[in-house]
């Protein structure tokens, strides 16, 4: 296992904060929520003037949003540290488009002896690229802002458990902070790795990744990684071939209409050029091909489909072909076609169909591996039971990078080669996670280890009030040097409006100085998930917010 050696690192709780008095503050929150908005927690983020995310301006966090992120980077970091982890930082075009590759060749660069094994390299920075790629939305897309990590190890086993307890960090990690995801089965994605990946789900309906799930026995994965359970293939005779006249049915749809057969009696040829070669896809007629997994099974590539002059060259009629009698192509089937019987497929002949196809009688497939694409309600692949799809946000995710690697002299100074992985947390989907997560019907309610700010001190106006800034001037000083982030809402505001804004950045703790608790000896404090004001002492305000802070649920 990677050493711990965090202990050698000492992080500052704190970075060093501007002043942030809202009178200074150019930021304004929004009364209303903007249009086509349909989240609460992303409206928040929106009203709370945390982000800034309109079409030609891309997407900026502001002073309230990058002060969350701070906080997570920081909690990020003490992570990765406490694993032994060395932190480095990229610059250049290259390094941030695509971390993974950055940090690998780094440490492809520095390590030549066992002793320098295990490595972990981590940065924290924007990138993503080489990641599938996500539909943006509440939870963006790449590139995305986040910790990355890279670690070299002498074996796989010892980068397998590794990948393990990274796993159980960044989980112990959302679960301090409220949420409550699930590590899945994932299609590879970083850096063309090759290797077992996981990815972080958390359920919601704007996630960009789709995940399939059994209730039954727990089964799940990401559906570019998903695989049903295929029963046997029935115990019936094997027809033989017959030709049979088709005219017009060019489409799957078609065929089966035709021939008053469902979809699944046919069988489905998709054709696409590898490197100058015609790769045939073959499947069941209902089934579609998932294009995620061919380019996973190509390493990464991305085929094209076969134009109709290449299709010709290999014996295929567009509209009525299939693998039967073809020529120097390469032949994939589906476990979904090689478990089906006595199906109909094209006759490479304009107009006509065949009877009663069997694979690995009438055409012997190259590889049989799983490409389609999996759908709701099919069989698990461990219990049988019907799988169901859902949306879900990526987290994190780790990945055992097979191709990756470099060699190195071992005790004996033969030369090795080390085991490499790798893992992203995603800082500005856990943000977006947060806010949908931890809301009530005025605004957000941030765990206070990543609030933008510890508390949110407010004057009240009328009678007094003079007597009342100059007492909040000095407490917000004083919160200040005692260690405390404070937002001094100074504005000449109605009371309204700065408790509905208080409410609505979701800072933990709200503290009021009005001339009514300054003559009852003390100012108005308000835990934000509590109710009721109380009447705390100035000079026991310290005592407790350090109580209150440390109390705070962050479920």
């Amino acid at each position: 296992m990677i050493p711990q050696v965090g202990e050698l690192y000492q992080l500052p709780e704190t970075h060093l904060e501007a002043p942030m008095r809202l009178s200074q503050m150019p930021f304004k929150t929004l009364r209303e929520t903007p249009a086509g908005v349909d989240f609460p927690g992303y409206a928040f983020l929106l009203r709370g003037r945390f982000l800034e995310e309109r079409p030609g301006r891309g997407r900026w966090w502001l002073p309230w949003g990058a002060e969350v992120l701070r906080r997570l980077e920081d909690l990020a970091r003490q992570g990765l540290v406490a694993l032994g982890g060395v932190e480095v930082l990229p610059r250049g075009e290259r390094a941030w488009s695509a971390p993974w590759q950055g940090l690998a060749a780094l440490a492809a660069a520095e390590i030549r002896s066992y002793r320098q094994l295990p490595t972990l390299l981590f940065t924290l920075a924007a990138g993503g690229q080489d990641l599938p790629a996500p539909r943006r939305g509440l939870f963006g897309g790449p590139p995305a802002f986040g910790a990355w990590a890279f670690a070299a190890l002498r074996t796989a086993e010892g980068r397998d458990r590794f990948l393990a307890g990274l796993r159980e960090e960044w989980e112990r990690l959302l679960t301090r902070l409220g949420l409550h995801g699930r590590w899945v089965e994932a299609a590879g994605g970083m850096a063309n790795g090759g290797g077992a990946a996981w990815l972080l789900a958390w359920a919601h309906p704007a996630g960009e990744r789709e995940v399939v799930e059994c209730q039954a026995c727990g089964y799940a994965a990401e559906r570019a990684a998903a695989v049903p359970g295929w029963p046997e293939a029935p115990d019936e005779p094997l027809e033989p071939v017959q030709p049979v006249a088709t005219p017009g049915a060019t489409t799957i749809a078609d065929l089966a209409a035709f021939l008053h057969l469902p979809p699944s009696r046919t069988l489905k040829a998709v054709f696409y050029t590898v490197e100058g070669r015609v790769l045939c896809l073959v499947l069941r007629g209902d089934r579609t091909v998932d294009e995620a997994k061919v380019a996973r099974l190509l390493g990464g590539q991305v085929p094209r489909p076969s134009a109709e002059e290449e299709l010709a060259q290999v014996g295929a009629v567009a509209g009525y072909a299939s693998p039967v009698g073809l020529r120097g192509v390469t032949v994939w089937a589906d476990p979904s076609a090689m478990r089906a019987r006595n199906l109909v497929a094209g006759a490479n002949r304009e107009g006509f169909h065949l009877l009663h196809v069997n694979p690995g009688r009438d055409f012997q497939p190259d590889r049989v591996v799983d490409f389609a694409r999996v759908e709701e309600g099919d069989p698990c692949p461990h219990c049988g039971e019907a799988l169901r799809l859902v949306q879900a946000a990526e987290l994190a995710r780790v990945e055992a990078l097979e191709r990756v690697g470099s060699p190195y002299l071992d005790e004996e100074g033969k030369e090795a080669q080390w085991a490499a992985g790798a893992g992203h947390l995603n800082l500005e989907a856990i943000l977006g996670a947060m806010a949908e997560q931890h809301h009530d019907a005025e605004g957000l309610c941030w765990p206070a280890e990543v609030a933008p700010a510890d508390v949110y001190l407010l004057t009240l106006g009328g009678p007094g009030a003079e007597e009342a800034e100059g007492v909040a001037d000095d407490l917000y000083r004083w919160l200040r040097e005692e260690g405390w982030r404070a937002i001094y809402d100074d504005r000449p505001e109605r009371a309204g409006v700065k408790f509905k804004d208080a409410d609505l950045l979701g800072v933990p703790v709200r503290v009021t100085v009005a001339r009514r608790g300054l003559e009852a000896g003390g100012v108005e404090v308000k835990a934000r998930w509590e109710g009721d004001t109380r009447l705390v002492p100035r000079d026991g305000l310290g005592g407790y917010l350090a109580e209150v802070l440390r109390g705070k649920p962050n479920t």
